[in-house]
């Protein structure tokens, strides 16, 4: 991460002779919530940088000066985090003290900045994001049950191509419903008291249903002598950050560590009951600021070297999002369906 500094001194105002030291810091402020009672405050990633070239430096008023200052954070920090038990929030602050006591009678004698971040697990390349997976079953009296399940962007906020396929139900076989649900697990782990692990209740996010009339107009129907052959094929969001989080990836330093499961749910009717077969299987979320266009090399070009992006990465709109946890203006959330399929696209065209 490189943190962009900037100090501007007005023409009309009239600064300390120099700087006598300015450090940079990145914070970080946890809060852990456990079923028994227990609640924890922890600061588990500090990093501390002097800005060598700021110290002892002479400014003079109608100038700016800037820094742009390095901070190394290790691969396994805890990540950005906000849920029911708890959350993580990280910011970096600058701090620039005045050399002499004169700065006591122009305005105080240090200077104070900060700035939220978020700390996200990037995948190693961008093909973390694609994901595939089929998945075979027999219903009594439907026969084989085949679910292709595929995606280029498996992420939060992200989307899954979901093909059903029943190649010899029985004549006459209706379906009910499908339905599509999230299950996500989580785990705390006490930074202050080595043997307390709490695994948490499973929430469940059922977030797509095709309900029977939408069934019999997206399922392709083929009619044989003895059998029915049924197919259909449909596009679904996956839940945005306001429902789940990402998935913790192995090595992690996080105290609140999350898994998921999907699981589909075919419901039918059978002897003039309903019946449900539902099949479950474990899947790997990457975080909804990890699109494909962040995480692959932008292009380069003569008439365009230095490429930038559509929006400020610290912009958020704040009339619809009040709050910056909430923002979805640069993340899979907030891009519509057709945009992160234009991204698809691109990806199979390489």
């Amino acid at each position: 991460v490189v943190v962009h500094i900037k100090l501007n001194i007005p023409p009309n105002v009239d600064p300390p002779d120099r700087i006598d030291n300015m450090i940079v810091e990145l914070r970080s402020d946890e809060v852990l919530g456990f079923s028994n009672g227990v609640y924890e405050r922890n600061s588990p990633d500090q990093l501390i940088v002097n800005v060598d070239s700021a110290k002892h430096l002479s400014v003079q008023k109608g100038n700016i000066y800037q820094w742009d200052i390095p901070l190394h954070i290790n691969h396994n920090v805890a990540p950005y985090e906000r849920s029911v038990y708890g959350k993580l929030f990280h910011k970096v602050v600058v701090t620039l003290t005045w050399a002499g006591w004169s700065a006591f009678w122009k305005g105080g004698r240090t200077l104070c900045s900060e700035q939220m971040v978020f700390i996200a697990v990037a995948p190693r390349d961008h093909h973390a994001l694609n994901y595939a997976r089929t998945l075979n079953g027999h219903i009594r009296d439907f026969g084989p049950v085949l679910f292709h399940v595929r995606t280029r962007q498996v992420s939060v906020g992200g989307y899954l191509r979901v093909a059903l396929s029943l190649p010899r139900a029985a004549k006459g076989a209706k379906l009910h419903a499908l339905h599509a649900t999230m299950i996500q697990h989580t785990t705390l782990h006490s930074r202050q008291q080595s043997t307390l692990v709490e695994a948490c209740t499973p929430e469940r996010f059922a977030f797509w249903k095709c309900s029977e009339d939408e069934l019999n107009e997206s399922i392709q129907r083929t009619e044989a002598e003895d059998h029915t052959s049924m197919e259909g094929y449909w596009i679904i969001r996956i839940p945005h950050d306001s429902q789940i989080r990402p998935s913790t990836v192995a090595g992690s330093l996080a105290a609140i560590k999350h898994s998921h499961s999907l699981e589909l749910k075919l419901v039918f009717y059978r002897d003039g009951e309903l019946m449900a077969y539902t099949t479950r299987w474990p899947i790997k979320i990457v975080g909804c600021c990890i699109l494909r266009q962040s995480v692959k090399l932008p292009s380069y070009s003569e008439s365009d070297p230095s490429p930038v992006p559509e929006w400020s990465r610290d912009a958020w709109d704040s009339e619809k999002y009040p709050n910056i946890h909430t923002s979805q203006t640069v993340c899979a959330c907030g891009q519509d369906l057709d945009k992160l399929l234009a991204w698809e696209r691109e990806g199979d065209a390489e």
